[in-house]
């Protein structure tokens, strides 16, 4: 029996030398497509292209090479290929880069057809060096992170999930409207060692943070914030949130509502927002324009039922420029948290000019984070502060002073 074999006498990025593919009275394709037998190192002007086929003449037992793309440079022993050319044995076919040799043998085929695809030396190298490369990153990344959580596994088993349910709308002590939220709107909480639970205040009035969906036609806004806009109208009006709170552990308090917490109103800022006929009054802990004291009232504090693992450092306590923290908080994806407590690492880029005000840290927190603790020791452990907003890669922290005082005011 005849058949023939393809050796390859060049070496490229997908072949070694001497690599070798049988052949006998099926077509044998070469180019770049998937559907290749001999498959040649990607051209840019001639992607995804089959180059030649090699076929059985229609008379006789040889073989022949049978052009396919017209413009990719194919050569035989040297010579241009036209359309066709009969090959014959020791023949030397070059395509692209690729230089194959054409065998005739004698005897029973093989069983067993194989091409390898090997990378070149250089690039197996450079593979190699990529590879490694990823898996101490990857090594380092999950050092570190069970480095993290082992440092701060205590603290962590008293870091809460909180998450706004719905809104409660009352004149006096009559029900008069509920609203439920349309998307959870979850954030993060975390118990101290004298039993204070500890939150951003727009994760308990979540109303607060609403200022990207006002317009200057209160009709457009939606149902939660022109509530808001009427209880500053109208002081006989009291907006309740109903939130859910979940421990590590996974027990979970429904029956809570924002009411049970302590805020600082004394830093809130008052806009007045809309046009000529539709003006109206919204308050915020966040400005909506430049940074304001107003931001430091982003806190919430109440009293709990049982005590923490976590410590707040002492108000004199200063975070450094450049220093290293640490926060934690439960990523919120898809208007849900998610099951696992997170972390981010981060350094302090900046403080406020105003007094014990706000720390502007480089550490990109994602929605959820909000109302977690800030660390900035692995040794002390002690909460320097909480996650208040972030925008891109900057995060916003407010200094822990404030939550002293909030709890001094807390029954």
């Amino acid at each position: 029996m005849k058949y023939y074999a393809i050796r390859f006498r060049s070496t490229d990025d997908l072949h070694r030398r001497g690599d070798i593919q049988y052949g006998d009275d099926n077509a044998l394709y070469i180019g770049q497509t998937p559907e290749c037998q001999v498959r040649l190192t990607p051209h840019p002007d001639y992607a995804d292209t089959c180059y030649a086929v090699i076929v059985r003449q229609e008379q006789g037992d040889g073989w022949v090479l049978l052009r396919q793309e017209t413009e990719a440079e194919i050569r035989v022993n040297g010579q241009p290929l036209g359309i066709a050319h009969v090959l014959r044995h020791g023949d030397i076919l070059q395509l692209d880069r690729t230089m194959l040799q054409f065998s005739i043998e004698q005897g029973q085929r093989p069983t067993t057809q194989y091409i390898a695809h090997r990378p070149s030396l250089g690039l197996r190298i450079t593979l190699s060096l990529i590879v490694l490369a990823l898996l101490v990153s990857i090594l380092w990344q999950i050092q570190s992170h069970l480095s993290l959580t082992h440092v701060f596994r205590d603290e962590a088993q008293s870091i809460y999930s909180i998450q706004a349910d719905g809104l409660l709308v009352y004149r006096g002590d009559s029900l008069i409207a509920e609203e439920p939220c349309e998307q959870a709107l979850v954030g993060t909480a975390f118990l101290t060692e004298d039993g204070y639970l500890v939150t951003a205040r727009h994760c308990i009035e979540f109303w607060l943070n609403m200022e990207d969906q006002l317009t200057p036609d209160t009709l457009d806004i939606p149902s939660p914030a022109r509530w808001a806009i009427r209880a500053e109208e109208d002081t006989t009006l009291r907006l309740v949130t109903q939130l859910t709170i979940t421990a590590p552990d996974g027990r979970t308090w429904d029956s809570i509502t924002s009411e049970r917490f302590t805020t600082d109103r004394s830093h809130d800022a008052l806009y007045d927002l809309g046009d000529r006929q539709h003006a109206y009054t919204w308050r915020s802990v966040i400005s909506l324009y430049e940074k304001r004291d107003c931001e430091l009232g982003d806190v919430a504090v109440m009293r709990w039922h049982e005590k923490g693992t976590i410590q707040l450092a002492d108000t004199n306590r200063q975070v450094q420029q450049g220093k290293e923290v640490y926060s934690f908080g439960y990523p919120q994806s898809e208007n849900r948290r998610e099951a696992e407590l997170a972390w981010r690492e981060g350094k302090v880029d900046h403080l406020s000019d105003i007094r014990d005000g706000w720390i502007i840290c480089q550490m990109k927190c994602q929605p959820g984070f909000s109302g977690g603790p800030v660390f900035a020791s692995k040794q002390r452990k002690q909460v320097v502060g909480i996650v208040s907003r972030r925008a891109d890669e900057e995060t916003a922290i407010i200094p822990v002073s404030r939550i002293h005082q909030l709890i001094q005011q807390t029954p």
